[in-house]
């Protein structure tokens, strides 16, 4: 039978050498990719999406001091775990070496783990195999596809219902294009009911830029949008005309 796997991605320049080992004593088929890696080139990071939507895979270990883990890395790691496809999340275990306060998680990353390093994670983890998965708890159906050709796009519906007439937003990051389509993959043709792209705004003390239609939205159809940059949130809310935010609730952070 193959052994388990596991992800390790040290932050800067730690080797994280005893989370591997820790990782492999547990049983673990431990796989080491080096975040500073990834993010030298651009859009690289977004191959762990692939990586990690595999089920093998039962761990993510992110290890590094408590400084290393920016709201940039955060950001970037909320938008991996909402990329993935598969019946719950990996068991995800953050592990803190050096001193400092933890870093505070954004809510998408509430189901993880946080560790001081040194401390016995790795068994955890492999207890945690024999539990149900943990699930992402979203306000809206939100899921991000990643390509280091394509980029970031978001796919954002109602969570239930139907909406006649839609605006999606994100905050500190712009967009640039998009489309309505069957849920699951970008649509190939989209046809748009009086759309409107680049609205700008404020919303809870972020700039915002946001794009609407009078399309339906419902479990099965979804706004598809291109963004550029990290959005530190993004919202769904009733149609607008103009930059107003009455209407743009719920709101998701996928920063701290």
């Amino acid at each position: 039978m193959p052994l388990p796997k596991a992800l390790l991605c040290p932050l800067g320049d730690y080797d994280a050498l005893s989370e591997e080992n820790q990782l492999r004593q547990a049983g673990f088929a431990t796989a080491v990719l080096h975040w500073k890696d990834l993010v030298n080139q651009n859009n690289d990071w977004m191959q762990l999406s692939g990586v990690l939507d595999d089920p093998a895979v039962h761990a993510w270990v992110i290890a590094g001091s408590p400084a290393e883990f920016t709201d940039e890395v955060l950001c970037r790691l909320t938008l991996l775990a909402l990329s993935l496809r598969r019946q719950g999340q990996p068991g995800t275990a953050f592990v803190l070496n050096g001193d400092g306060p933890a870093p505070a998680l954004p809510p998408v990353l509430s189901h993880a783990g946080v560790w001081r390093s040194g401390e016995p994670f790795a068994a955890r983890l492999m207890a945690a195999r024999f539990r149900p998965a943990a699930s992402l708890r979203l306000p809206f159906h939100v899921r991000t596809l990643l390509s280091p050709l394509v980029g970031l796009w978001l796919e954002i519906a109602p969570a239930e219902g139907r909406m006649a007439g839609f605006t999606v937003g994100v905050l500190d990051a712009d967009m640039n294009a998009f489309g309505v389509g069957p849920a699951g993959s970008l649509p190939t043709t989209s046809r748009l009911a009086y759309p409107l792209l680049g609205i700008r705004g404020t919303l809870d003390d972020h700039a915002f830029c946001a794009c609407a239609a009078q399309n339906e939205l419902s479990e099965t159809e979804a706004c598809f949008c291109k963004v550029e940059g990290l959005p530190q949130g993004v919202f769904l809310g009733d149609y607008l005309t103009e930059a107003g935010t009455e209407e743009v609730v719920p709101l998701m952070f996928l920063g701290r």
